[in-house]
């Protein structure tokens, strides 16, 4: 970040008939950059030429990369997936710009057997999921999955930025004189794992709580969507929805508009609204229902008081959020007097009625937002009148904790901290 040098170096060891080049790439992260081929080398001399070439870049020899160690001024080792077609392009003189990092292969559209609401559903989530990815980090969707600069990025790339991002929260949270100094470190080997879209722009330092979340939010939203491309790496990228749908590992249903099913969770989000501040805004356009099979058969059946509550997120979650589940968050961030969607009752699963589950919905480009219909074991809460952070479990005796509307907390906040007291039962489209 010091002296803005986001920049990237690919060196890839190809062959090409009888023979063998070396091929490289260098610029800045979001630009094609320059590239150049060397050789043709018999396999020695080209192995030879890439040891030397890796060697003079990163100050670590290939032989010993199982125990790479990054040096100042010079590039850090990034773990991507193999690349497939980029190496045919280049080993065929490609002289395109950015040849070597476009994938083959074009679009298939494939005819899908679902429900028209359901096609409507899947290709609405994924667009939005997709589109938050790619216009934050410098990405695109091909048919190899999510191709950075570098190449097919990982799950093993994406927790290696949630691990400097727990450095990063720590050294935030600590007292050393050169926090500062750290901070800004630390920056640079996340956006260095994780290559952002700035443009010529100085990349900012993390060095606030907010942009803490924000990283945690994005990275959450990268793992969900590498998840989904595990079993078919093309899901994403062609027109299948039915490919999409499995991919998300869950059943979900439209439920018909004319149904007693329909009409039951109408009158449940209105009399949870009524139940809350009495302001009756949420006006739903569609009810899904939802079917994570491994969540209900882990269900804990012994505790009770099971009770349907809500949850809200952003609308590029909801591909991470029916594909995984809810999960427990890994960061949570307190803020004064602004509100987050984890954090007054420390690290646990939140969850309230209709109505504040819908102020945590973030609208897509059609107008309307998601929340979900969660049936919640809360079993004996333990009730809070003012905020209390860190708490990690509800005291001895209790299996949930609820912050009481009307003391510091607004709305009613119900929160329980072990991942087998929720399900999903419905997926709630709507409109404010």
């Amino acid at each position: 970040i010091g002296n803005n040098n986001n920049k990237f170096y690919v060196i890839q060891l190809l062959k090409c008939g009888s023979k063998y080049n070396v091929w490289t790439r260098w610029g800045r992260v979001g630009e094609p950059g320059q590239n150049a081929l060397l050789g043709p080398f018999d396999l020695e001399a080209a192995k030879k030429a890439f040891c030397k070439k890796f060697q003079d870049k990163t100050k670590n020899k290939w032989d010993n990369r199982d125990n790479f160690e990054a040096h100042h001024g010079k590039y850090d080792l990034v773990k991507l997936k193999l690349q497939e077609a980029p190496a045919a392009a280049a080993a065929s003189g490609a002289k395109k710009k950015g040849a070597a990092t476009k994938a083959a292969g074009k679009k298939k559209t494939v005819k899908s057997t679902l429900s028209p609401k359901l096609q409507y559903l899947l290709e609405y989530i994924f667009t939005e999921a997709k589109q938050s990815l790619t216009t934050t980090i410098d990405a695109n969707i091909t048919e190899n999955g999510i191709e950075t600069p570098l190449g097919v990025l990982s799950v093993e790339q994406v927790e290696k930025g949630e691990d400097i991002l727990d450095r990063l929260l720590t050294t935030f949270n600590g007292k050393a004189k050169s926090k500062t100094t750290k901070l800004q470190e630390l920056s640079s080997e996340f956006y260095t794992a994780i290559p952002h879209r700035f443009g010529r722009q100085r990349p900012p330092v993390i060095n606030t709580l907010e942009m803490i979340k924000s990283k945690s939010d994005l990275l959450e939203l990268m793992k969900d969507m590498v998840n989904v491309t595990k079993e078919n790496k093309g899901a994403l990228f062609h027109d299948d929805l039915d490919a999409k749908y499995k991919s998300l590992g869950c059943t979900v249903e439209a439920v018909g508009a004319s149904t007693k099913e329909y009409k039951a969770v109408l009158q449940h989000v209105k009399e949870s609204q009524e139940k809350s501040h009495g302001n009756v805004f949420v006006k739903v356009v569609n009810v899904y229902k939802v079917n994570r099979t491994q969540d209900r058969k882990a269900f804990n059946k012994k505790i009770g008081n099971d009770t349907r509550l809500y949850h809200g997120s952003r609308i590029s979650n909801w591909v991470g959020l029916l594909s995984r589940g809810i999960l427990l968050p890994k960061v949570v961030v307190s803020m004064g007097v602004k509100r987050t969607d984890p954090g007054w009752l420390g690290h646990g699963i939140y969850f309230g009625n209709a109505d504040t589950a819908a102020g945590y919905a973030g609208e897509g480009k059609k107008g309307t937002a998601f929340m979900l219909a969660v049936n919640v074991a809360l079993g004996k809460m333990k009730d809070y009148s003012k905020i209390t952070y860190g708490l990690s479990s509800p005291p001895k005796g209790f299996q949930s904790c609820h912050g009481v509307a009307g003391t510091q907390f607004y709305d009613d906040e119900y929160v329980v901290y072990e991942q087998n007291q929720q399900h999903i039962e419905y997926l709630i489209e709507f409109k404010r």
